[in-house]
């Protein structure tokens, strides 16, 4: 309702203004179409540890709109961050092997909103973007990403309802595919917390942010099984 309030006096101000509305139109609000992409709903995500089969619902994953699709089988390595940035001597991914492999990693950067940050502090660098870390685990050579919320920072609005992003433009189906497969999803955090047995997550990214690297961090043998189109 507030939106279509908005609306309604903008285009009391245009009128206010003199302008008309576009040939054809006979007023300033006009109708247009909005196209959504998603994924159809025979998806799964499947989570194997310490001989425990857990299968995600739908409220507790949802694939990132630049994932690829397509189906995918096997190790699952936590990856911290997810981050390398050699301007700050910070590579979340020394010592670790990741090739063909689905990386898990959290949210953010390492002290996030702390103004002494080895980052940009009270700002996010481009470090922390979805993508961003998406392209370092290619660059890699993991086939995937599963991403969480960080526990000092938890997100009111991860909603794992959300059917896909909106674009005025039709999408394109069915377009070829550029580079190798690479599958990326969010996961909500109470299913990743099983796979550290001895730590709470908020002790992990403590740990993280003072310099441990993953590597070093006990985490539970665990593979994965997951597909989506």
């Amino acid at each position: 309702p507030g939106l279509d309030r908005a609306a309604e006096y903008i285009s009391s101000k245009y009128a206010e203004f003199g302008l008309v509305p576009l040939e054809g139109q006979e007023h300033f609000l006009v109708p247009y179409t909005l196209y959504q992409a998603g994924w159809s709903s025979e998806q799964f995500l499947t989570l194997l540890h310490d001989n425990k089969t857990t299968t995600l619902s739908k409220d507790q994953w949802i694939p990132f709109p630049f994932s690829d699709s397509g189906s995918f089988s096997g190790e699952v390595v936590f990856a911290g961050y997810g981050i390398t940035a050699p301007e700050h001597d910070w590579d979340d991914y020394k010592n670790l092997d990741v090739q063909d492999k689905i990386v898990l990693v959290l949210r953010r950067e390492p002290g996030a909103n702390d103004p002494q940050s080895p980052f940009n502090g009270d700002e996010s660098s481009e470090h922390s973007y979805f993508r961003s870390k998406a392209d370092n685990a290619i660059k890699h050579g993991a086939k995937g990403m599963l991403l969480f919320t960080d526990p000092s920072h938890p997100n009111p609005n991860d909603d794992f309802r959300r059917k896909g992003q909106l674009y005025l433009d039709p999408p394109e189906l069915n377009a070829e595919q550029e580079g190798p497969l690479f599958l990326a999803a969010q996961i909500s955090p109470e299913v990743v917390q099983p796979l550290f047995a001895d730590q709470s997550l908020a002790e992990i990214q403590q740990l993280l942010d003072s310099g441990k690297s993953p590597a070093e961090l006990s985490f539970s043998t665990t593979s994965v099984e997951l597909s989506w189109s």
